[in-house]
């Protein structure tokens, strides 16, 4: 926002430049940069300064008027002009500016003298030049004519400035044309300050000073010229829609104040009607449009104008102010009249029906749209406006009918018209204002120290809040009842934000550092957090790196795998308005989005090896009592080789990971998290389709007397491999939290180490093909006991000499007690027990015996 201070002081009084700017800064109204115009800016301030222009003096460059024009007699194309400049003498100049001629008289140009400091005007680079005497073609010469060029006023080198109104000669320029433009930042939630008024409320408030807000009475006469009919079809999205007429305007250039205004905010200046709409945008805040009231009664097919605010429907256009022709989405709020769409509501008008040249009769429109609605709108199309930025950043409904007044007044007093009896609106819903309890006690605890009741009001007067005592004030203690001004839509959580109020236009460099009151609770401990915590570092630990995927996917990369445990196939949760078909549903399973990374690794960056694990969040629709369901799930993918080259350069074996592998690092992570590795349970039964049908297992864990499902692990199928554009294998687990923590064990016990030797003994037994080895291992340590300290599975054998359906399993067992060193009789006595419960409990024949 482009703030004019001469404009800002005809509002309010301001103090210093230096003190204004600070001010600002604390209250949140960031001071971008400052472009002087003619005027002189501190020396602590020229940091911020965009541009560093001449500075008018006030006794050398002024005002002047031509008395005559004379012939230069060595010269045809320099002048001779003579001009009063406010000191009682003729002065004689000498100039080439081609916008004057010989024999004329009476214009009001700016003279500067000997000494002033302005932009060089024989160059097209800006340099500052100081005017010293000198002699023009023989005629001596000590001063010049300026352009707007050589004052700093725009790039036009072309002629001199012909000022269009009568100033007295001698009046110094910068009184009049000098200007200080600060640029601020606004916050999204002070949209209120896109405005010159928003503004001088807050100087108010940070100052003191009352501020001079401009009359929006309109002097009305006569009928409109057409019959205009308003409705709203669209109340969500716009709570009021006002118009006036203006009949038997003239339409041509704004006088030079608006047009400094304008130019000074950053804005061109078209014609008188549309610089006034955008002038009162300026300083109210409050955008408004001009249609050309003619064009509009020839598209009405009965002479009546009927202004809808609507939707727009599918297969409609409109061509916009800037000529072009934009497909309009369905939803998008517009305004219409019976043959279609005539503007984007907040954000731009139509082509065909705007103001020109030859408008006469003007219908001004005044209105609220929803903020999300326009910013949508808005960046649908890619146009973006002024007015789409300040409707997006919330605009009060009641603000549009003391714009529309202004607006009509000045277009008629500017365009020579008259401003039609009455407005024409619709404003169906009228809020009643809204009232917020405040007490002492509250900003005492938010802010730590007390504030008194004089000045809390003062503040919030001067920011348009009305206040109302309850009760007695007790010493510093008060309550307040505040009515809050209908602009203020940012006053959203009650209390709490009055008090940043308060704190903010009070200073928060002025609240006093004090130390903090009462006790400080003990921090209560997060099972969850902690042991989400310990998974990590037990994972990172096992040499896994840790990966954050996206809780959004899309369906087919979540289908990859198979969904995780207790999904019953659910339908996905699907995003309303997703920003790419990518992004498009919430997972459900965290091994998939952690296998999407893994892939991309292996074929886009060149990895030789993945092991990557998440712990995350799962979405599934369908969970307990019909709510929807966020599991955390933990996901290892381990694909490539086994052991990264070692830094020595010497070669190392290139040996692929397996299932193994796998079923190591997920067997010793539980056992680290306390679990005993004799309850794990693996079963590959009923597998998953998208894993290999022999190197896939379920997980669960005996636990009271029965097995809890826990995930599941396994190889990719070699078809899903395949689909994934990749060769080799690639090893999946998912384990559901949850379930794990649930059967996590209260106490850890901590076994000692035995300082007696073990000693080793193998066994071969023979089984069915069906029995797994972690059947057989279970009956081992059943039958050892406490003596069984060390079990390995070191050989399987299929072939001669095992019967068909059979296979051979040879375990190595290491015997070690802890309180003696083992006789041969202890160790054969434990082995036998071992050798015979095989046979007895599982059909098993010993090999070797």
């Amino acid at each position: 926002m482009k703030i004019s201070l001469s404009w800002l002081r005809e509002m309010i009084p301001l103090p210093p430049l230096v003190d204004l700017v600070a001010r600002l800064d604390l209250a949140g109204l960031e001071v971008a940069s400052i472009r002087p115009i003619g005027t002189e800016i501190p020396k602590e301030l020229l940091p911020l300064v965009s541009e560093l222009g001449p500075t008018w003096a006030r006794d050398k460059v002024v005002f002047a008027k031509i008395l005559r024009i004379d012939k230069h007699p060595d010269a045809d194309r320099l002048k001779l002009p003579f001009v009063d400049h406010g000191t009682g003498e003729e002065k004689p100049l000498v100039t080439g500016a081609p916008n004057i001629s010989v024999g004329e008289s009476g214009q009001t140009v700016i003279l500067a003298r000997t000494g002033s400091v302005l932009f060089d005007g024989h160059s097209d680079v800006k340099t500052l030049k100081e005017l010293k005497p000198t002699k023009i073609r023989g005629i001596p010469s000590d001063s010049m004519l300026c352009s707007a060029f050589e004052l700093g006023l725009s790039n036009e080198h072309d002629g001199i400035i012909l000022y269009p109104e009568e100033v007295p000669p001698g009046t110094p320029v910068v009184d009049v044309l000098g200007d200080t433009v600060v640029e601020v930042d606004i916050l999204p939630n002070m949209g209120r300050c896109l405005s010159m008024l928003g503004v001088a409320y807050e100087v108010s408030a940070l100052f003191g000073g009352d501020v001079c807000v401009p009359s929006s009475t309109a002097e009305e006469s006569g009928d409109w010229p057409f019959p205009v009919e308003v409705s709203i079809e669209d109340t969500q999205n716009s709570e009021r829609y006002s118009s006036r007429a203006v009949a038997g305007v003239k339409v041509g250039p704004s006088p030079s104040w608006l047009q400094r205004r304008l130019l000074a905010s950053g804005m061109r200046p078209i014609n008188n009607l549309v610089d006034v709409t955008n002038l009162i945008m300026l300083e109210r805040g409050q955008p408004l449009h001009a249609f050309d009231l003619e064009k509009l009664a020839l598209r009405a097919k009965d002479g009546v104008v009927r202004i809808r605010v609507r939707s727009a429907i599918v297969g409609e256009s409109l061509k916009t102010l800037d000529g072009q022709n934009r497909p309009l989405e369905p939803g998008m709020l517009i305004i219409a009249d019976e043959m279609g769409p005539i503007a984007l509501a907040g954000v731009m008008g139509g082509f065909d029906t705007e103001v020109g040249a030859e408008t006469t009769q003007v219908l001004l429109e005044s209105a609220h749209f929803d903020p999300i609605k326009v910013r949508k709108t808005a960046k649908a199309l890619h146009l973006s406006s002024e007015a789409s930025l300040r409707f997006s950043r919330s605009i009060s409904a009641t603000q549009a009918g003391p714009a529309l007044d202004r607006a009509a007044d000045l277009i008629a007093k500017l365009g020579g018209g008259r401003v039609a009896t009455g407005s024409i609106e619709s404003w169906p819903v009228q809020h009643e204002p809204r009232k917020v309890l405040l007490s002492s006690k509250k900003i005492q605890k938010v802010l730590g120290i007390a504030v008194p009741l004089v000045r809390v009001e003062t503040i919030l007067h001067a920011l348009r809040f009305a206040t109302k005592r309850l009760g007695e004030e007790t010493g510093p203690c008060f309550e307040l009842e505040v009515t809050l001004p209908p602009e203020r839509l940012d006053i959203q959580e009650g209390a709490v934000d009055l008090i940043e109020e308060i704190a903010r236009l009070e200073g928060y460099d002025r609240l006093p550092s004090t130390l903090l009151e009462g006790t400080i609770t003990n921090r209560l401990g997060n099972p969850e957090n902690d042991f989400h915590n310990r998974v990590r570092d037990l994972m990172a630990g096992l040499g896994l790196q840790e990966v954050i995927t996206y809780s959004l996917t899309s369906k087919e990369t979540d289908r990859v795998l198979e969904p995780g445990l207790d999904l019953g196939g659910a339908d996905h949760i699907c995003l309303a308005n997703p920003i790419s078909p990518e992004r498009s549903v919430m997972r459900q399973s965290v091994a998939a989005s952690v296998l999407e990374i893994a892939v991309a690794n292996l074929k886009q960056n060149g990895a030789s090896s993945q092991k990557i694990f998440e712990l995350g969040r799962a979405y599934l629709p369908h969970g307990e009592n019909g709510r929807p369901k966020e599991p955390h799930r933990l996901a290892v993918v381990m694909a490539g080789r086994r052991s990264e080259p070692f830094w020595d350069g010497k070669p190392q074996p290139e040996e692929a990971v397996d299932f193994f592998d796998l079923k190591g690092v997920v067997e010793e992570f539980l056992v680290l998290l306390g679990l005993d590795i004799t309850q794990i349970r693996l079963d590959s039964k009923d597998g998953k389709a998208a894993l290999h049908p022999g190197r896939q297992a379920k997980l669960a864990y005996r636990f009271q007397g029965k097995d809890r499902p826990l995930g599941y692990l396994g190889q990719l199928h070699p078809r899903t491999v395949q689909k994934l554009g990749l060769l080799g294998a690639i090893l999946v687990a998912e384990i559901e939290v949850e379930s794990l923590m649930a059967v996590l064990p209260t106490r850890f016990v901590v076994k000692g180490v035995s300082r007696f030797p073990m000693a080793l003994r193998d066994v071969a037994v023979v089984v069915d093909e069906s029995v797994t080895a972690d059947a057989v291992a279970r009956e081992i340590r059943a039958a050892a006991g406490d003596l069984l300290a060390a079990l390995s599975l070191f050989d399987i054998y299929r072939g001669p000499g095992v019967l068909a359906g059979r296979k051979s399993l040879a375990w190595s067992l290491g015997y070690q007690a802890m309180d003696r060193t083992l006789a041969d009789k202890d160790i054969d006595k434990a082995h036998l027990k071992v050798e015979e419960r095989l046979v007895r409990q599982m059909g098993a024949t010993i090999r070797g015996r």
